[in-house]
């Protein structure tokens, strides 16, 4: 525990907490920038429970700050899908994929292998698809798998969650582009034909 003599200088400057403010402001302006271009892809043909672009914030996910960005929101057990990125302070950027433990995506898995190995994303080893402390620092993940053995992870879990790490760009307008080229992507490979 530190003490109040240790802690008085941070907590006596305001500077401090301004600019941690504006980050935080800037990481939802980015999010906000980058869900209004997103919408433009008639995400209801990537889900069919499509319920919206959702952005939430928080300070305390293992007592740190983070900023969520949302495009499907679906979180039901059998059939939901989303597509999230968690910037999670101290941790860093990430995308995030849930699928329901029947999602049809899960039964047409071609979808599945050629782009998210190719991309490195790793399957979430935790009992529960909201323990990103488990999966990020306990690091309860593994390698993307697919065919029977994509399967037996489904069962165990109940859910298929992949993530993969997004590294920083210097500035925010290329961090946009960065995470809209990674988005969109994944959202052409889900697009159903209305038919």
């Amino acid at each position: 525990m530190v003490t109040l003599s240790k802690a008085l200088p941070l907590i006596l400057d305001h500077t401090y907490f301004e600019k941690i403010h504006s980050i935080k402001s800037s990481f939802i302006r980015l999010f906000s920038h980058l869900g209004n271009r997103l919408s433009s892809l008639d995400l209801e043909r990537v889900h069919r429970v499509y319920k919206g672009i959702k952005i939430t914030k928080g300070n305390e996910l293992r007592h740190c700050p983070y900023q969520v960005l949302d495009l499907v929101r679906d979180f039901d057990k059998n059939n939901g899908f989303n597509i999230r990125v968690l910037h999670w302070w101290g941790r860093g950027m990430f995308v995030i994929i849930y699928f329901g433990q029947e999602n049809p995506c899960l039964v047409d898995s071609h979808l599945l292998p050629g782009y998210f190995k190719e991309k490195n994303y790793r399957l979430g080893c935790t009992a529960s698809p909201w323990d990103y402390g488990g999966m990020i620092d306990e690091a309860k993940t593994a390698d993307f798998i697919d065919g029977p053995m994509l399967a037996a992870h489904q069962q165990k879990f109940r859910h298929i969650q992949l993530i993969r790490k997004i590294e920083y760009e210097t500035e925010y307008a290329l961090m946009e582009e960065t995470l809209y080229e990674e988005l969109s992507t994944i959202c052409q490979l889900f697009i159903k034909d209305s038919g």
